[in-house]
């Protein structure tokens, strides 16, 4: 811990405070609206086929206009304006134009065949493919330039980028995710700028999380005395072992065998309370090698621990230390309960020493402070070990003016009592790890009149864009060398496997994969306990575990990424083999395992996604047709109607009917139907799993009916033609959701129709590559998007 006074170190918090909101944020957030806020698209952008407006006109007059009147305006023309559209109001671009939302509920409902409802005649293919593009081009046209990068995406470090940046910072693991307000997510991510906003509350927090960081990287003055703390789960003794320590309710030891680096003199520290009975207190022997070293008299109650301390001579190697409860009594006669039973409670132990060992100070602490040059002023110094950090700290190069601030400021704090220009420069560090240009991504570097104009980021800005994409973290030396030199784009492609290969590249398949397939809302899921007994905590990490791993795998090690839908292996232990009914897999580690022979192919038949996707007591057809529809083929199904009843109201008997049979009920309703009908064949495939991912032949005595028919036409007879059809006559929409979807996680903001040149590109050269994970997200760095930057 930081060796000064707790008020002495108020008043630099106060100091740092003030530095950081006076001097730093208050200027930057004059200019944060235009940073980060999505702007309109030019007044006249390209349609993506380079159709002029006249064009665009005479499309409409002779193609689009007739299509919507035949299919549309019974309900939505002609005076009608049934669910609030009124067709009529749009007679001419200018008026279609000044009412994107309007045109983006009709797009999604003509191309998800939303409408016209079921019940009525429905536009052929080719017709819907012609209404969705000239929608496209007329109200959702792509950028003016193909190198146009869209809306800035300046953002904040969410709370797991800050925690792995000082890590790598500072070189310490500290965990500091509990002490920093939750973040909020935007297009299914909490990386989005949308939804990373910043207030008072976050810089305090952000304030406590660095002096915690700091406080294991850095050391002013002298090293303290090592501390270790005995494990006390690991003694051998007749007591009980709980969490809290060890409960001795009967004369016995608690032996520790401890292994000591240092021969030397140590402080033993026990934390001890008891239960009284009879003349005197419970009394605690402590003793090493079989020797007695002191007796203590535990005068403090159970609810009140009490920290007793006794010196101890130990040897290098192995100790053997005992507490040993000597004096047990039990008087079952006592009329007060209380005073019947003398029992002891060892709460936790912890050695300090050995004293007068002279230890270095940590790698840490010489990686910040480096060794200072004689005749060097504190100011000179303070320069230095700023200039060096703040290289590292911001990812770019710092200038004078911009590092004597903290210069200023470390000599403000070592101007106070008892301090030292180490506890200034450590203030400055701190102030340094809740600034702007350490907390935000992507802050534009070139101000102009125009948002719209861009330009290509600097090498060190795509050193940071990259870094935060695959690490979730700082770039490394290397990323910053290279950058320093003006190299990076020329060994682009290198660097990208370099940092695959590197063990923090699993930060990119947890964090977007966690996300993306809502693998951390499994925490949250808890079916119930009478109708799966077999679910239990260690089952549910199981489920997590499989899916991170193949998903690792598939992206890391650069497979198909069609593999995510088809792969004919998986991960499992002997736990989760068991679930599913596998034999010869046993032990807690996991393997790859063939899955030939079994029903399960693929991230839609591992347990975690079928739990998620299931109600607590039964499956959900709905819930699984759902996550389907918007997570593997980037399709939103619009929310239901208000005031609907519940599933299990759709009939007077629906205690009677079957899953399958309560929908048919609810698809009678006509607002229910087109939803349905993109969902519900979707999760009936996919009935044969229960609600935790085991096989089920038949349910309630029943045969399980897994048939449908999508309604681009194919037909469903179970997962396997479900995992065929999305494999085969859908890899193209699946490809397309999971380049939109690592497009968003890799930019910070979300995806628009804008953007869908960009995404056309990306996946030209994904196919070119036979579908490999690792050229989709070459493709994402080598794109515009990623290299550009709106000013």
């Amino acid at each position: 811990m930081l060796q000064v006074s707790p008020t002495l170190w108020l008043k630099s918090s106060l100091v740092i405070s003030c530095f950081v909101t006076g001097w730093l944020l208050a200027p930057w957030f004059g200019h944060q609206k235009t940073l980060t806020s999505a702007e309109p698209l030019p007044d006249s952008p390209l349609t993506t086929t380079g159709l002029s407006d006249t064009e665009l006109t005479t499309q409409w007059e002779k193609n689009i206009k007739p299509l919507l009147q035949y299919y549309c305006y019974d309900c939505h023309g002609d005076g009608s304006h049934k669910g609030g559209l009124c067709l009529d109001d749009f007679d001419d671009l200018a008026s279609i134009r000044s009412a994107p939302k309007t045109w983006e509920h009709i797009l999604s409902r003509i191309d998800y065949q939303l409408m016209p409802p079921v019940d009525e005649e429905q536009p052929a293919a080719h017709e819907i493919t012609q209404m969705v593009d000239w929608i496209n081009d007329t109200v959702f046209p792509t950028y003016e330039s193909p190198d146009d990068p869209g809306p800035g995406t300046t953002r904040r470090l969410n709370r797991l980028e800050y925690q792995n940046t000082l890590r790598d910072l500072l070189g310490v693991d500290v965990d500091i995710l509990e002490m920093l307000p939750p973040d909020d997510s935007a297009h299914g991510f909490d990386n989005v700028n949308a939804a990373l906003t910043l207030s008072p509350a976050h810089i305090e927090r952000y304030l406590k999380a660095s002096d915690l960081a700091l406080d294991k990287a850095i050391v002013i003055g002298p090293m303290p005395t090592p501390l270790t703390r005995l494990n006390l789960s690991k003694a051998q003794t007749e007591g009980r072992v709980r969490d809290e320590g060890i409960f001795l309710h009967t004369r016995g030891s608690a032996i520790i065998l401890q292994e000591v680096e240092h021969e030397g003199e140590y402080v033993l520290h026990v934390t001890a309370s008891a239960s009284r009975s009879g003349n005197e207190y419970a009394k605690l022997e402590v003793g090493h090698s079989d020797a007695s070293i002191t007796t203590f008299s535990i005068e403090n109650p159970m609810h009140r621990p009490k920290q007793y301390t006794t010196k101890l001579k130990l040897k290098q190697g192995t100790n053997r230390i005992s507490l040993t409860f000597i004096n047990d009594h039990w008087d079952p006669e006592h009329p007060n309960p209380k005073l019947r039973d003398r029992n002891l409670m060892i709460h936790k132990a912890t050695l300090v020493g050995p004293s007068g060992l002279k230890r270095d100070k940590p790698a840490s602490h010489h990686a910040i402070f480096p060794p200072r040059r004689s005749n060097t002023s504190d100011e000179e110094y303070a320069r230095d070990t700023l200039q060096q950090f703040s290289k590292r700290a911001f990812r770019r190069p710092t200038n004078g003016e911009e590092i004597q601030r903290y210069v200023q400021l470390a000599q403000q704090i070592a101007s106070q009592q008892d301090s030292s220009i180490n506890q200034g420069i450590r203030g400055a560090i701190q102030a340094m790890l809740v600034s702007p240009s350490f907390l935000f991504l992507n802050l534009p570097t070139q101000e102009s009149k125009n948002d719209t104009e861009f330009h290509l980021v600097s090498e060190h800005q795509l050193a940071s864009r990259l870094s935060y994409f695959l690490w979730s973290s700082m770039p490394d030396e290397t990323l910053l060398d290279l950058a320093d030199k003006n190299q990076l784009r020329q060994q682009l492609d290198s660097q990208i496997e370099r940092m695959l290969r590197d063990p923090r590249a699993h930060a990119l398949t947890k964090n977007f994969a966690g996300q993306w397939l809502q693998l951390r809302d499994l925490d949250a899921i808890s079916p119930d306990r009478k109708t799966y007994p077999d679910f239990n905590p260690k089952l549910r990490r199981d489920m997590q575990r499989e899916t991170t791993l193949l998903v690792d795998e598939i992206i890391l090690q650069d497979k198909s990424l069609l593999s995510l839908l088809d792969a004919n292996y998986s991960y499992l232990n002997g736990r989760l083999a068991r679930h599913y009914g596998i034999p010869d897999v046993a032990g807690e580690n996991f393997r790859k395992v063939s899955l030939s022979g079994t029903p399960r192919r693929g991230i839609l038949t591992h347990a975690s996604i079928l739990t998620l996707t299931s109600q607590p007591t039964r499956t959900s057809p709905v819930l699984r047709g759902k996550f389907v529809l918007e997570n593997i083929l980037h399709i939103t199904p619009p929310p239901p109607p208000p005031n609907l009843p519940p599933l299990e109201d759709a009939g007077a008997h629906s205690d009677k009917l079957s899953l399958r049979q309560q929908l048919e009920l609810h698809r009678e309703k006509t607002s229910c139907a087109s939803c349905h009908n993109l969902m519900d064949p979707i999760g009936f495939a996919l009935e044969n799993f229960d609600g935790i991912g085991a096989w089920q032949d038949s349910l309630d005595g029943q045969a399980i009916d897994t048939s449908g028919q999508l309604v681009t036409g194919e037909k469903l007879t179970g997962a396997d033609s479900l995992l065929k059809v999305l494999s085969q006559n859908k890899k193209e929409e699946f490809l397309h959701s999971l380049t939109a979807k690592m497009l968003t996680y890799a930019l910070g903001r979300g995806t628009t129709r804008a953007d869908r040149n960009h995404i056309a590109t990306i996946l030209k050269q994904l196919h070119q590559n036979d579908y490999r994970a690792h050229s989709l997200i070459r493709a994402i760095v080598h794109s515009p998007t990623f290299q550009y930057q709106r000013n």
